[in-house]
């Protein structure tokens, strides 16, 4: 009995000691660039709707893997101060009245509106500063709009960068 007591706490011990030196790892590189760029590729996007997240699908870069082309989010690696940017091109094939927000573990920090006229598509970029912690999410989702159209081509982007860290 006492020898199983001492396997399971010497073996409980040694994975915790892991996964401690996992953190560290992470935490002791924190001079490594965390950023990314992404844009919508294609030619355009038919039919988003209302709470959809905007997938730019096409990665420019992704230094420490933190944004996700298939959900369209960037889930923070490490505590700190980031910067984004996102910027959308309504299609001029309906009559696509855009709103989205920038959003942050599931609510609006920022918003998005553009509106094309007379068979003028148009465009709207918002630049945030915000603190983040580990773990946190962030991505563009349709709010206000059904059936909203956008183009890609390089029109329509999202990006990010840690600008300072507070790990270190």
């Amino acid at each position: 009995m006492i020898y199983e007591y001492l396997l399971a706490f010497y073996s409980l011990s040694f994975f915790s000691d892991n996964v401690e030196r996992s953190r560290r790892v992470v935490n002791d590189r924190p001079n490594d660039p965390i950023a990314f760029q992404a844009i919508l590729g294609g030619t355009k996007r038919s039919n988003l709707g209302r709470f959809e997240n905007i997938k730019y699908d096409d990665v420019m870069f992704n230094e420490g893997s933190g944004y996700n082309n298939n959900t369209g989010t960037f889930t923070a690696p490490r505590n700190g101060v980031y910067i984004f940017s996102a910027a959308v091109l309504t299609a001029n094939d309906n009559s696509s009245i855009l709103y989205a927000d920038l959003t942050k573990n599931g609510f609006a920090v920022a918003r998005l509106h553009a509106v094309h006229n007379y068979g003028y598509a148009s465009q709207t970029s918002i630049t945030l500063v915000t603190k983040l912690d580990q773990g946190d999410e962030i991505y563009v989702r349709i709010s206000g709009s059904e059936n909203v159209s956008i183009w890609g081509e390089k029109y329509s982007f999202f990006s990010g960068a840690l600008v300072h860290n507070l790990d270190a």
